[in-house]
């Protein structure tokens, strides 16, 4: 199971529009509903075109709970622009070697100006064209990148339970994520939080008796090779046993099934350090437009974890590593009953007390009264 707590804070207090900069408290704030909608003019009410003056807005997100300012900025720019005429057509180097240019296509832009103006603007005169002429063009909303580091703390703890049915061992890991927490500055998102692993496991004998060493006393001369044969693991797997699984079917070893369960934990534990490096990862590629958004990113980022130690963490590999981690160990135990038990070192079983059998009880026979004779 995993646990993630989902409770978050906002980190970003609703305020009221700040006034227009420029001091021209006239004009209405834009609302997001609004953004983007807003005509030339509106944007430049009460500045004659006079471009040094640009009001900055402070508006409030569409139910986000964050600020957003929209700053207006204009850019004066002038170019120039030869005269496409009836006269030259050409760029010659000199007066000589320019020709006159063909009339019988006048241009289309001159015609459009001079029938627009109503008449021919005279030299140097300024022609004004109209600021609603043009559409306004909106980029891509802008978001901002994320940075930041996931801690990782890990623990392994045996629990009293008894496994589940059938089984010698489980184990059990459980991740969540706490102290999360994130700041922005410079279009940057800085994000922190910690990955905990808890793992715990139980083991259960299933009515079998322990072997803890080649002296257990539950070892005698008369059953020391079964002893051997429970603790012996297959060299190849069958369709009850793993390659490196030891039988136990009436013996087993319980140090060496925790050392099994512990083998499988310390997986758990190290994956879960990678799968929180992924996550982290994850979350450089991500971008966010505020802290809301930032709040749920932490969620599938655990997913990430967990989704790294299930796939690590699959069968039948993660029983196949464990029993070949412990197969030296049940080689090694096994080994040792075998010499020992073969050099008759073990004591005899006890031999079985005789059964006394008790004489039946003889039958008491009553004595009849005497009697008296007849007359």
């Amino acid at each position: 199971m995993q646990t993630f707590a989902t409770t978050q804070r906002s980190l970003d207090r609703p305020a009221a529009p700040r006034a227009v900069a420029s001091g021209l408290s006239g004009n209405p704030p834009l609302h997001a509903g609004n953004a983007g909608k807003a005509s030339a003019a509106d944007a430049t009410a009460g500045f004659a075109h006079d471009f040094s003056r640009i009001p900055a807005i402070a508006t409030m997100g569409p139910g986000d709970g964050s600020r957003k300012h929209v700053v207006a900025h204009a850019y004066p720019f002038s170019a120039s622009v030869r005269l496409a005429g009836p006269a030259w057509q050409n760029d010659a180097s000199s007066v000589s070697e320019r020709k006159p240019a063909s009339r019988s296509a006048p241009s289309t832009m001159a015609t459009a100006v001079l029938t627009e103006s109503q008449h021919r603007p005279a030299e140097g005169e300024i022609v004004r064209y109209p600021d609603d002429g043009l559409a306004q063009i909106a980029l891509p909303q802008q978001r901002d990148t994320i940075a930041g580091t996931l801690d990782y703390i890990g623990s392994i703890t045996r629990q009293d339970p008894p496994p589940d049915a059938g089984d010698f061992g489980t184990t059990r890991p459980y991740f969540t994520m706490t102290d999360r927490a994130a700041t922005q500055a410079q279009g940057v998102f800085t994000v922190a939080g910690k990955v905990n692993a808890k793992v715990t496991f139980q083991v259960g004998s299933g009515g079998r008796a322990d072997i803890a060493s080649a002296t257990d006393p539950a070892i005698t001369q008369s059953n020391y090779p079964k002893v051997v044969s429970d603790l012996t693991p297959v060299t190849a797997a069958s369709s009850s046993l793993m390659k490196n699984q030891p039988p136990r079917t009436t013996f087993w070893a319980e140090d060496l099934t925790i050392r099994h369960e512990r083998f499988h934990a310390a997986e758990d534990v190290s994956f879960g350090q990678s799968g929180t490096a992924a996550a982290q990862t994850w979350l450089h590629a991500q971008t966010a437009r505020s802290y809301d958004e930032i709040g749920a990113l932490f969620a599938p980022a655990l997913q990430k974890v967990v989704a790294h130690v299930d796939a690590a963490m699959a069968p039948p590999g993660r029983e196949e590593r464990a029993y070949a981690d412990g197969a030296a160990d049940y080689r090694a135990r096994a080994q040792a009953i075998k010499s020992k038990g073969d050099a008759s070192a073990y004591v005899p079983a006890p031999p079985t007390p005789p059964q006394t059998v008790s004489p039946m009880p003889v039958p008491t026979v009553p004595t009849p009264a005497p009697q008296t004779p007849g007359k």
